[in-house]
């Protein structure tokens, strides 16, 4: 009943911000040359620390001892890293957009290993699809878009 009802429904009005990133995955443009390859892949390792925490992080209960996902988030940012332009340069890389889903536990003392992979690219846009995971589990899955720029700083 929902779907149908959803179905019939228009979308929603985008923000202005949302209208434009979807704009700009639609458009079709050439992938900028510092661009990674669409399917690239990059694999990081983080250990949980006392400060990697939900607790140590602001929670409100400080007996929420176990990976924050602000860090997730942070994480997934840093394992894009290696697979967009070195740092530094005329050409660098900011981040435009991230969601995380933080779908498990992630204990104090245990390795995260958060894949990156390169989803799509159009222009300057660069659109990765991670995972992060603990001995095989998931602990979450998400999208971050970063932005190539060209120009700025030395």
């Amino acid at each position: 009943m929902w779907a149908a009802a959803a179905a019939e429904s228009p979308p929603p009005p985008a923000d202005g911000a949302l209208a434009a990133l979807a704009g700009a995955l639609r458009t079709p443009s050439p992938p900028h040359p510092a661009a990674p390859a669409v399917g690239a892949t990059s694999v990081t390792h983080f250990p949980v620390t006392e400060a990697d925490t939900a607790a140590a992080m602001g929670h409100p209960d400080p007996g929420v001892t176990v990976l924050g996902s602000p860090r997730i988030g942070l994480w997934f940012e840093l394992a894009t890293s290696p697979l967009m332009p070195d740092p530094g340069g005329a050409v660098r890389h900011v981040g435009v957009g991230l969601v995380v889903h933080h779908l498990g536990l992630a204990e104090t003392g245990e390795e995260v290993v958060v894949e990156a992979r390169v989803m799509h690219t159009a222009g300057r846009a660069v659109v990765f699809v991670l995972e992060a995971t603990v001995e095989g589990r998931c602990v979450a899955r998400g999208v971050h878009h970063r932005r190539i720029l060209d120009g700025i700083g030395g």
